[in-house]
């Protein structure tokens, strides 16, 4: 790789690029919908199972469902209010 190409990466707008990323995925959900959207989430999860076959890992899915009970708790706390 070269340096150029290398510093022209690290110093590049990062959030334009957020930016960017954010217009394009509200765009995509805009136009296909959420059948198309869980669509397209589910060709992913297949993408990634192809690559590694034992994923999600059962210490995977266990912190996914930490993760999960939090986010509906802290949402629980909130929904009073």
């Amino acid at each position: 790789m070269r340096p150029e190409d290398i510093r022209a990466f690290v110093e590049r707008d990062w959030d334009a690029v957020a930016t960017s990323k954010r217009e394009v995925w509200l765009e995509q959900r805009r136009r296909l919908g959420i059948a198309g959207s869980l669509a397209q989430a589910d060709q992913l999860r297949l993408q990634v199972r192809l690559a590694r076959p034992d994923w999600p890992t059962p210490a995977e899915r266990e912190q996914d469902l930490a993760a999960h009970a939090r986010v509906a708790e802290a949402l629980r706390r909130v929904g009073g209010r």
